[in-house]
């Protein structure tokens, strides 16, 4: 996971970075002394930067995809002699291709495209699977099936931004748990003993009512009793206590009444309210969440 700030291409001045590149357009070339070299174009939501790689080897950086490189930015001055643009410089060692799909996809583009939605469903989903105890792996087992799933990938996060799209939940929900996660491992290093499921259940659910207050369309939805706006934790907290009671009747699971009570407390929005450890994390990497969004 790429948890450096990540500098738009439009900031980008006369100096040295290293960080994931979205690479728009790759070509091969010769120069005169018949050495290959790549003239690459990279590109996010502020614009593009053109730059060569020399020594290239061909077929080692493919169009379309993320890669984690050392990139020097220098200016360049044009056929136009009063005009200095900025072009970068690249070494073929420098280059690595990044395996995982960054978690800062609105800042390549404006909306993600399905592959990378799809890309980090398969994140979430591997870290649902492989780090559930039973208890809580058969609740949100039962909650996919149910479409929990899809309402992260159909819905966004927030009103404005750059998550106010489609996806935008799935991503910053994704972002929250490996943050979530990150932090729980600086705890354990002081063998503080937490309770792992429950951090990544209360990091998955905290911040589902954005599924049901904002339609795609961006329409607000109201309650009908007392015609007031339905709240973002309420509605999260509607949502845990309805995903649990399905749990029950589908399953006939028995539902262990500590354990709801601590995940709803854990997805407080206020950290005042937040009574566990688990809670108190998976609030801190929301917010560090927000931030970076």
């Amino acid at each position: 996971m790429m948890i450096e700030t990540y500098i738009p291409i439009n900031k980008l001045t006369v100096g040295k970075y290293q960080q994931v590149f979205f690479i728009k357009e790759v070509s091969v070339k010769t120069d005169k002394n018949k050495k290959t070299y790549a003239k690459i174009i990279l590109s996010d939501v502020t614009g593009t930067i053109t730059g060569y790689c020399w020594n290239y080897k061909a077929g080692q950086i493919e169009n379309g995809n993320f890669y984690l490189m050392d990139i020097s930015v220098q200016n360049n001055r044009s056929n136009n002699l009063l005009k200095i643009d900025l072009q970068f410089y690249v070494e073929q060692d420098s280059i690595s291709q990044y395996g995982e799909t960054p978690l800062n996809l609105e800042d390549y583009f404006i909306c993600p495209n399905l592959n990378l939605i799809n890309h980090a469903t398969s994140q979430l989903e591997d870290i649902i699977q492989h780090n559930l105890d039973s208890y809580y792996s058969n609740i949100i087992g039962n909650a996919i099936c149910h479409g929990l799933i899809n309402e992260l990938k159909n819905s966004a996060y927030g009103t404005s931004g750059k998550l106010a799209i489609q996806g935008g939940l799935l991503i910053h929900t994704l972002r929250v748990i490996k943050g979530a996660l990150a932090l729980a491992s600086v705890y354990e290093e002081d063998n503080i003993e937490l309770d792992k499921s429950l951090i990544i259940v209360s990091a998955l659910l905290r911040n589902i009512g954005w599924s049901k207050i904002y339609l795609a369309n961006g329409s607000q939805v109201k309650m009908n009793k007392k015609n007031s706006m339905l709240t973002v934790e309420s509605a999260t907290l509607f949502e845990i206590t309805s995903i649990v009671n399905s749990a029950e009747s589908d399953l006939s699971l028995k539902i262990d009444e500590y354990k709801t009570m601590q995940l709803i407390n854990s997805c407080y929005d206020s950290i005042e309210k937040i009574q566990t450890v688990e809670g108190k994390i998976v609030f801190l990497a929301n917010k560090a969440a927000q931030v970076a969004g």
